[in-house]
């Protein structure tokens, strides 16, 4: 059985390495040729986070699901938690660059047929990181953390802007009701500001 081994790289956030880590067991508990690698980036304010990470990493949620860790970039210690994103996707590249170099070398060189990695699935916030993947050819997938209707609300202000010439924010105080394509029923604009 020829087995295949994705990398999965969530944006630093509890929310988000969660919904990471669900999908990766719905993908291996419905087909066993794939492997999956989650490579999880550390919060330097966030001890929940961290410890969460580590209870990761030091459990086994499934034999075809693996957690590699990388170190706290000490350089972060002293941004503003609103800076530390795009800071963390750039200063990451060169740790997932290497992490990646490690895992194609070992799927070549181990003479036990260990999985071959065929792409990478990063986090919307992780879109930097396809530029990794595509160094090494990869195929880089982008996964929306948030529920369809998020999703649908998000799409439904694009096509206002796109096909309409309509600013969205307008409507921010406003009982207007707006029609989303998800959605059952119309809502007021304003609830949907708050929600965005």
């Amino acid at each position: 059985m020829k087995r295949s081994e994705l990398v999965f790289i969530p944006s630093p956030g509890i929310g988000h390495v969660t919904s990471t880590v669900e999908l990766a067991l719905l993908l291996v508990s419905r087909d066993d040729r794939f492997v999956v690698t989650i490579i999880l980036m550390k919060l330097p304010f966030d001890e929940k986070f961290t410890s969460y990470c580590k209870s990761l990493t030091e459990s086994t949620i499934s034999n075809n699901i693996k957690f590699l860790d990388l170190p706290l970039l000490e350089q972060a210690l002293d941004m503003k938690a609103k800076d530390i994103l795009a800071f963390y996707m750039e200063t990451y590249k060169p740790l997932v660059k290497e992490a990646l170099a490690q895992l194609i070398e070992s799927s070549t060189s181990s003479p036990d047929k260990p999985p071959r990695l065929i792409g990478l699935l990063v986090d919307m916030f992780c879109v930097t990181m396809v530029d990794v993947g595509n160094d090494f050819g990869l195929s880089s997938y982008v996964l929306f953390t948030s529920g369809v209707g998020y999703l649908s609300l998000l799409f439904s202000m694009q096509t206002m802007k796109d096909e309409q010439n309509v600013d969205s924010t307008q409507f921010k105080d406003s009982d207007t009701e707006l029609v989303i394509s998800s959605f059952a029923k119309p809502i007021p604009a304003r609830v949907a500001f708050h929600v965005s």
